[in-house]
């Protein structure tokens, strides 16, 4: 006694382009990636449950030259110099103006 594999369909749930217009006071929508920034803490019972964060001054230095990402942009896909730089070049753009190359 062997069960059938039963087949199901798979459906892809979307979120809508539009705000019904009961809500669209209250909703605002927010872009991924975009930062939250909260006016003041969180609290429940007097403990601060989420505060916003303020990154002070945060200097990012990569661990290649400029010369050496750009020779590492040009190796071959196999080798671990490659990786290095294509992940110094995501951290570039990740962190506009905070990022740094190795003297």
């Amino acid at each position: 006694m062997t069960a059938e594999p039963m087949m199901v369909e798979a459906t892809e749930i979307k979120e809508p382009d539009f705000v019904p217009e009961e809500v669209a006071g209250w909703v605002e929508k927010l872009e991924r990636g975009e930062d939250i920034h909260l006016q003041q803490p969180v609290t429940d019972q007097g403990q601060v449950v989420v505060s916003s964060v303020q990154p002070s001054g945060v200097k990012i230095v990569l661990p290649l030259t400029a010369d050496g990402v750009q020779k590492g942009l040009h190796a071959k896909i196999l080798d671990s110099v490659r990786w290095l730089a294509e992940w110094c070049v995501r951290i570039i753009k990740k962190f506009p103006g905070k990022v740094f190359y190795r003297k």
